[in-house]
């Protein structure tokens, strides 16, 4: 029951968040094949994370066809929607950050063995990253790319802050949310 999902959520005093949009698409990770660890070993890592820190909400999904019903409790959350879909079975990867409290090391990047990735083998979509309606900020935790546009093509965001990926402190983001609001009132003025 999504409704009920959120509601539970919204009432919670720990409001820790993690969404991966590529959760279980991990294919030959779940068997160890080709050097990878198991899949289980980055969900166990997500319970332990969400435990240690009071608790929270994990949403995730495998493919795009099942991103309706995330965005349902995302929407009653106040967070972003997963969009699109990336992935080309089997060989897409996303690179993880090494530096987030999630990270678990479960294989390297073909295209570029020092990079640590996890596999997304289906049509996975990206998830919300950056300051949400509900005042909560996502950093990336695997994403496509780099580490520029991390926050573009996040496989994989949370309220966990990272060292790659500092979340602004809560007055820097009234000052971005205030030039915001007084860049767009001018452009009203203007028109």
């Amino acid at each position: 029951n999504y409704q009920n999902i959120a509601a539970w959520y919204n009432a919670r005093l720990a409001k820790n968040l993690i969404v991966d949009g590529r959760i279980i698409s991990s294919g030959p990770a779940w068997t160890a094949a080709g050097g990878f660890a198991p899949e289980n070993a980055w969900i166990q890592n997500y319970a332990n994370v969400l435990n240690g820190a009071g608790g929270g909400l994990f949403l995730g999904t495998d493919h795009n066809d099942f991103q309706d019903g995330i965005n349902m409790i995302n929407a009653a959350i106040g967070i972003g929607a997963f969009t699109g879909f990336y992935g080309t079975y089997p060989t897409s990867q996303a690179v993880v950050d090494d530096q987030s409290p999630l990270y678990v090391p479960i294989g390297t990047c073909a295209a570029n063995p020092s990079l640590p990735c996890i596999n997304d083998n289906s049509t996975t979509g990206y998830v919300p990253t950056g300051l949400q309606t509900n005042g909560q900020y996502l950093t990336p935790v695997a994403y496509h790319g780099t580490v520029a546009g991390a926050y573009d093509n996040a496989a994989v965001a949370s309220t966990f802050r990272s060292v790659t990926f500092p979340a602004p402190e809560p007055g820097s983001l009234v000052l971005v949310l205030g030039a915001l609001g007084a860049g767009l009132l001018a452009r009203r003025r203007k028109g």
